[in-house]
């Protein structure tokens, strides 16, 4: 199926042109070619208001879908800014969430053995009297 038929504009048809000049004028004229020319001027400066017509129709359009595709272009522009800033947040999460996971591996594989050493050796009392008066 050609792109041409998914289209929602309807097909160009140019309309046949016939002279307007009226019969009592051309009646006046005996040569048959000078005639024929003012008959086809006639013709040819319909073609050409309906041409510019045309044109102008096309431009209006032409400048409605710029508008359209210049707004989709900001759309996607802000689309992608705000899934840069939510990658950086997942990856600043990420960050954080590893340096958690790390503390606490460290708290309890470490400070927390050494915490119940002490607190087994001196007492729990003894313990958290010392933890008051280091930390002021």
């Amino acid at each position: 199926m050609a792109s041409s038929d998914k289209s929602n504009i309807p097909p160009l048809d140019a309309p046949e042109f016939k002279s307007t000049v009226p019969q009592y004028m051309l009646d006046s004229i005996d040569n048959d070619a000078d005639r024929y020319m003012i008959e086809q001027m006639s013709v040819m400066t319909q073609q050409s208001s309906w041409q510019t017509h045309k044109l102008l129709n096309i431009y209006d359009y032409t400048r409605s879908i710029n508008g359209k595709v210049v707004e989709l272009e900001q759309f996607r522009n802000d689309l992608l800014s705000q899934l840069k800033v939510e990658d950086n947040i997942a990856k600043e999460n990420t960050k954080h969430t590893r340096n958690y996971r790390l503390a606490s591996v460290v708290f309890i594989a470490v400070v927390y053995p050494l915490y119940l050493a002490a607190a087994s050796q001196t007492g729990l009392f003894d313990v958290v009297k010392k933890l008051l008066f280091v930390i002021p």
